[in-house]
């Protein structure tokens, strides 16, 4: 439709079906009057009839809302020797790949938010990294090939909330932190917040522990990963 515009590093959806509206929180049009299907090729058109993109259609993918990514490392306090800039580490603990396609990191604020690029699957049992800074990310990580950003908002070193968010809108997983409020404190930058083990509650800051050795292992098990704390109650 005329005045319909996309938003930088956002997504616009076309359906055929608006009531899907009610559950997503992405900018929608409808009045498609067609069906789509395996096989098929769209073209997206100028209004001046110039063909702007062509993809074939390969494959449909399924949301699964039902299935676990957990928050599993925060790097909110980067060194200035060695500064990749704030980065959240994801991690899939199913034993099968998730579509984390269009979910959403947000912050304390809900002004600010990270929608995770299409397509974009995370492994079972595997990593995936949410940069602020893809290219000093990519920098000081280079053997780390699994991540995405960038996004324009930071995560205090003190007190601040991770809230990710499926398609829907609903709730993943969210961790709350604060250090006035027993969470790990450390006055030397470089060091990550890492998971004890992936079983255990992480909206509790004794399951938390500073990284064994600074700027963190994102794409890889926690440095101070505990195999036998899940078993305790």
């Amino acid at each position: 439709p005329a005045l319909t515009h996309i938003a930088a590093h956002d997504t616009l959806w076309v359906t055929s079906n608006m009531e899907l509206q009610e559950r997503f929180e992405h900018p929608m049009v409808g009045n498609l009057g067609f069906d789509i299907h395996v096989g098929d090729t769209l073209l997206l058109y100028s209004p001046a009839g110039t063909v702007l993109q062509k993809k074939k259609v390969t494959q449909f993918t399924s949301l699964d809302t039902a299935a676990r990514v957990i928050i599993n490392e925060i790097n909110n306090n980067s060194a200035d020797a060695f500064d990749s800039e704030d980065w959240i580490e994801l991690y899939n603990p199913n034993a099968h790949d998730v579509d984390v396609s269009l979910y959403q990191l947000k912050d304390a604020d809900n002004d600010h938010s990270f929608t995770i690029p299409a397509p974009t699957i995370l492994g079972a049992q595997d990593f995936f990294v949410l940069c602020r800074d893809t290219e000093a990310f990519s920098t000081q990580y280079p053997n780390v090939h699994h991540y995405c950003g960038p996004f324009e908002f930071g995560f205090s070193s003190t007190e601040d909330q991770v809230r990710l968010y499926n398609p829907y809108g609903e709730l993943v997983d969210s961790v709350a932190y604060s250090v006035d409020a027993g969470w790990p404190a450390l006055d030397e930058p470089g060091y990550t917040l890492e998971l004890l083990h992936p079983d255990l509650d992480n909206a509790l800051a004794s399951n938390w522990q500073y990284s064994k050795q600074p700027q963190g292992t994102p794409g890889t098990r926690n440095s101070i990963y505990n195999a036998v704390t899940h078993k305790q109650t």
